[in-house]
């Protein structure tokens, strides 16, 4: 899982309050986002495809964040 690499790869525990905060708002925009699809003016095709589309993308964003951080907080091992 992306978040528990990304958060165990960091030593102190500042940076770890900070990411753990940081996760904490992104859940809550994460669970805010893409919510126009799913009223009625954006009809089925919107409830159907586009709210899971968007959300999805949302999430993947996040993932390739945090293997980033990952990565970055890895260099020397490569």
């Amino acid at each position: 899982m992306a978040w528990n690499k990304a958060y165990g790869s960091l030593d102190d525990k500042q940076s770890r309050s900070q990411l753990l905060q940081e996760q904490r708002a992104w859940i809550a925009f994460k669970d805010k986002s893409c919510r126009f699809w799913t009223n009625s003016s954006a009809g089925r095709e919107g409830q159907a495809l586009h709210f899971y589309g968007c959300r999805g993308s949302i999430v993947e964003a996040r993932i390739s964040d945090l293997n980033g951080l990952y990565e970055l907080t890895h260099q020397d091992e490569h």
